[in-house]
């Protein structure tokens, strides 16, 4: 299984790869497209939820985030699967490079929608923030993803859901159909859940982005099923124990190491 999902993954890389738009270098000579430099507010530390792409209003009842970290990591939900690229800001420019991405089965207007925001994601040359709303724009000044604004929140007293993990060799996957992994961060610094067989609990402690988390102590129950479910939770729990960044949004919290490396993705539970 987990093999098939990093075949997927790498398949879902090489689509992006062909679509990623290369951008020109600053100060090229007369008739060049290369768009002008312009302050713009920072993104770093913003976290959006996408309005429309490709002059096309989001679907109604899909939603589709985009979360700018300080280390120049970008993440988010393109509605269906998660991703996360690496972007560098210059003025009014920007170049996003494709990172991973899950490979979820979806219904086929939520995905013709999400290839569509990683099309606008990886060939997007020049963004624009006006009050709540981010814009960008390709290499040709076109305007080809809107996006509103969303105040991170604090991860204290939040529960959630994670949607993919670090499995330790260096990729990060989906969970094993069939099992759950919980994260309740409490308001007094306690962090407890479920890693997918076992019980866990443990500490936290946050400062702006930073995150540090652990030690963690679980339950010693065996489960058989589905194979490869101690091997995940394993995963997970050490995984945890890598964080030193997080950021988040209502919909969304990401875990990641000091090189801005996913190590845990989650999707908020409902209260």
């Amino acid at each position: 299984m987990r093999n098939g999902m990093r075949k997927q993954t790498g398949l879902l890389l090489a689509t992006l790869a062909l679509l990623a738009v290369t951008l020109v270098a600053c100060g090229g000579t007369e008739g060049d497209t290369t768009p002008t430099e312009i302050a713009q507010p920072p993104l770093a530390g913003t976290s959006w939820i996408l309005s429309s792409v490709n002059g096309q209003d989001a679907l109604q009842d899909t939603i589709v985030t985009a979360l700018f970290g300080e280390s120049d990591t970008l993440t988010g939900f393109g509605g269906c699967n998660l991703y996360t690229a690496t972007y560098v800001v210059e003025g009014n420019r920007i170049s996003i490079e494709t990172g991973v991405a899950t490979r979820m089965d979806c219904p086929e207007e939520v995905r013709v929608q999400e290839e569509a925001v990683f099309s606008v994601i990886i060939s997007a040359g020049t963004y624009e923030i006006e009050g709540d709303t981010l814009t960008l724009s390709n290499t040709d000044g076109t305007q080809v993803g809107v996006f509103s604004a969303v105040q991170a929140i604090p991860i204290k007293g939040t529960s959630w859901t994670a949607s993919s993990c670090n499995d330790g060799q260096g990729a990060t996957v989906s969970l094993l159909p069939g099992t759950e992994i919980t994260a309740q961060f409490g308001e007094d610094g306690t962090l407890t859940g479920s890693a997918g067989c076992n019980s866990y609990s443990g500490s936290y402690q946050v400062d702006g982005e930073a995150i540090s988390i652990g030690p963690t102590a679980a339950t010693e129950m065996a489960c058989l099923e589905p194979e490869g479910v101690m091997d995940q939770e394993l995963a997970y729990l050490a995984a945890l124990a890598k964080a030193e960044i997080y950021r988040s949004s209502g919909i969304m919290l990401g875990l990641f190491d000091a090189e801005g490396t996913p190590v845990v993705i989650y999707i908020r539970s409902e209260p």
